[in-house]
C-alpha cells in the first residue's frame, strides 16, 4: 500500500518537460557567402545589440546554407560578426527602423582600413618612383 502510494504522489508531481510556443515575427534574415557563391557553412557568429556593444545578444553558428537569424527586440544598430575558421570573416551593421525596415552596411576595422590604404600607397609610390627613373634614363 506504501509503495502505491508513493507512486500515486510522484505521479502528480511537476516533470521536466520541454515546451515550446511559435510565434510569428519579423527577424533579421541573413545569408553570409564567400565571393564565389558557397555559404559559409557552420561558422561562428555573434550579434550584439545597440544598447550593449560589448556582451553579445546572441551567439551561434550560420546553418549548413550560411543563414543566421535573430530577432531585433529594440531600435538602432545591430552589429553582426562571422568568424569562418580559415580566417575570413563578416562585421556588419545593421540598421533596424520602428517600421523594422532593415539597412546594413559593412564596418571595418581602423586597422584593417590602414592597411588596405597602406597597401594601396606604397606599391602606387614605387611604381611612380621607378617610372621616374626610367623615364629619366631614357632622355638622357
Amino acid at each position: 500500500m506504501k509503495i502505491l502510494l508513493l507512486l500515486l504522489l510522484f505521479s502528480f508531481s511537476p516533470s521536466h518537460e520541454v515546451l515550446y510556443s511559435l510565434e510569428k515575427r519579423e527577424a533579421v534574415i541573413l545569408k553570409v557567402y564567400f565571393s564565389d557563391g558557397t555559404p559559409v557553412a557552420y561558422a561562428p557568429y555573434e550579434v550584439y545589440a545597440p544598447s550593449d556593444g560589448k556582451t553579445p545578444w546572441q551567439k551561434g553558428r550560420t546553418d549548413r546554407m550560411g543563414y543566421l537569424v535573430f530577432y531585433p527586440v529594440e531600435e538602432g544598430e545591430w552589429r553582426v560578426r562571422v568568424l569562418e575558421e580559415g580566417g575570413h570573416g563578416l562585421d556588419i551593421s545593421v540598421r533596424v527602423s520602428d517600421n523594422k525596415a532593415v539597412e546594413y552596411k559593412q564596418t571595418y576595422p581602423t586597422y584593417i582600413k590602414l592597411l588596405v590604404y597602406l597597401g594601396l600607397f606604397f606599391p602606387t609610390m614605387m611604381f611612380l618612383y621607378l617610372l621616374t627613373k626610367l623615364l629619366r634614363r631614357y632622355r638622357r
